[in-house]
């Protein structure tokens, strides 16, 4: 839990900040995207693989990913890892 401490001040150097806090993502915006395969839960489809969606060109990972009920942020940094180099090999073909 945070906890305030008056007048105190914490600055922590990061090359990366991932907000873990336990919600499900809004993943209304993906309606706007034609053709996107969805679970019934609104959450993505993907290629286990690549992380590649129905949609050539998008690809998704993380929380927003349909198929596993609980998830962590461990999970969500590999899989962006994963999806990260399936993209990097996909340009380089």
């Amino acid at each position: 839990n945070v906890v305030d401490v008056p007048d105190s001040r914490l600055m922590m150097p990061a090359d990366t900040v991932v907000i873990a806090i336990g919600q499900r993502p809004d993943e209304g915006f993906l309606r706007c995207v034609a053709g996107l395969e969805t679970a019934p839960n609104g959450c993505v489809l993907v290629d286990p693989q690549t992380g590649s969606t129905s949609e050539p060109g998008i690809y998704a990972a993380g929380d927003i990913l349909a198929g596993q009920k609980q998830r962590t942020v461990v999970q969500s940094i590999a899989e962006g890892k994963q999806v990260a180099l399936a993209i990097h090999n996909t340009l380089c073909e």
